[in-house]
């Protein structure tokens, strides 16, 4: 059983994480660190953990095992604030969905503690209708685990076993693997989201107009521009490819319209239709 885990970042993902583990034998002791005050105040209330130290040194001073749930814009204030605090042997994992910016941060900032450091991202699945934490959040999805070859074996050990007593299903790859993988997936999407939406940000005569399609298929502009802004940009190089790819189909699907070629465009749809049907 592990000593200590602390939490840094207590917002719904972090409090699931503390509610999963909660409900294992895996740790005898949860330590929760936010700087929203509000964040502390609900997780206290849903008495998910032992203890939230005003100082994230006092935070991580004693645990084994670290994990960060912040947006990715904080990485290298939170790196920064905790690496002269770290045990010898502590491991620390994420959950941002892209890795080869964190490990840059982590190997420039951590110093010696670098080789514990196991990135890491849950593939989940959040929406707005998760106000609370929801503690079988991570239970069989995937983990995708993208050690370096200078990360510590015991940290990965530390790290697996974590996640898998939430119930995730670990899976390893290397960082720039996660990095296309999420461009495609998670980040293409959201851009075309924004995208759809400016493109009729001044057509207000026909905005009264749009279905709940349109609605459907756009949802997810709502999410932190802040947080998007950060994320397209770091992994600005995985996304460029696939906007070229997206294009190269876009411009397929053009010359199918252009053609008229009726029993081309009903197998592109029928494939499709059956292809969301399986996810």
């Amino acid at each position: 059983m592990i000593n200590q885990i602390t939490i840094i970042g207590l917002g719904i993902v972090g409090r699931s994480i503390a509610s999963a583990i909660r409900q294992s034998d895996f740790t005898q002791r949860i330590v929760g660190y936010d700087s929203n005050q509000a964040n502390v105040t609900a997780c206290r209330s849903e008495e998910l953990v032992d203890d939230c130290p005003i100082q994230i040194e006092n935070a991580v001073k004693s645990a084994d095992i670290i994990a960060i749930a912040v947006p990715y814009a904080e990485y290298e204030q939170i790196f920064s604030q905790i690496a002269p605090h770290l045990k010898a042997h502590a491991a620390i994992t994420d959950i941002a969905t892209i890795k080869q910016p964190i490990i840059q941060l982590a190997k420039k900032i951590l110093g010696d503690h670098y080789s514990n450091f196991v990135p890491s991202h849950p593939i989940i699945n959040l929406n707005e209708t998760h106000a609370l934490m929801e503690p079988a959040l991570f239970a069989g999805r995937p983990i995708i685990v993208t050690p370096s070859e200078d990360t510590d074996e015991r940290a990965i050990d530390a790290i697996r076993l974590f996640w898998e007593a939430m119930g995730g299903e670990i899976e390893i790859m290397p960082a720039c693997e996660n990095d296309a993988l999420l461009a495609s997936t998670c980040h293409l999407p959201q851009l075309l989201a924004f995208t759809f939406i400016n493109s009729v940000k001044n057509k207000e005569s026909i905005q009264r107009y749009i279905t709940k399609n349109f609605k459907d298929f756009t949802s997810i502009a709502t999410h932190s521009p802040i947080l998007w802004r950060d994320l397209c940009i770091a992994n600005r190089e995985a996304i460029l490819k696939e906007i070229g790819d997206f294009e190269v189909n876009l411009q397929k699907m053009k010359q199918i319209l252009e053609a008229e070629e009726t029993d081309t465009l009903l197998e592109h749809f029928s494939d499709a239709k059956q292809i969301r049907e399986n996810l």
